[in-house]
């Protein structure tokens, strides 16, 4: 993994700035806060939270929120990943991060593309895994750091 960043001009540039890494951290934060914290409203309404709002309402002002959030993520991720990549590449925390990462957005696309006829159980079911997802990739990300 790290072999394709090493040595690079892009890896030389995100190690060697000094704004490169820390804007990155920032806009990967607020990519953290944009999709965590909409998925996370969809996810407590899909759960039965909120009965107030309309459901329709909450999926369609979150989505676009969750996308942008990820649009953010993306590339400030690489960025900060080439930053180090030796490092993280033989982390197994950051190797896990990737994988529930990878989980958690493979289940937003299932949940959206599913049949819209699916059982209540099965919907929360996929909520809560989005919920408790999306907190382990929150957690991990900061337990690399510690690893």
């Amino acid at each position: 993994m790290a072999a394709g960043v090493d040595g690079t001009a892009f890896q030389g540039w995100a190690a060697g700035s000094a704004l490169a890494y820390p804007v990155a951290n920032v806009l990967h934060v607020i990519g953290v806060v944009l999709l965590v914290g909409s998925a996370w409203a969809m996810d407590l309404r899909v759960l039965g939270m909120w009965r107030q709002l309309p459901m329709g309402g909450v999926l369609r002002a979150g989505r676009p929120v969750a996308i942008l959030g990820l649009a953010l993520l993306v590339p400030t991720g690489l960025l900060m990943f080439a930053a180090d990549a030796e490092a993280l590449a033989q982390s197994p925390v950051f190797r896990w991060k990737l994988v529930v990462v990878l989980a958690a957005v493979l289940n937003a696309v299932a949940f959206q593309f599913s049949t819209p006829d699916r059982s209540l159980a099965v919907t929360r079911a996929m909520a809560a895994g989005s919920a408790l997802g999306w907190l382990v990739v929150l957690g991990l990300g900061r337990w690399i750091a510690y690893a």
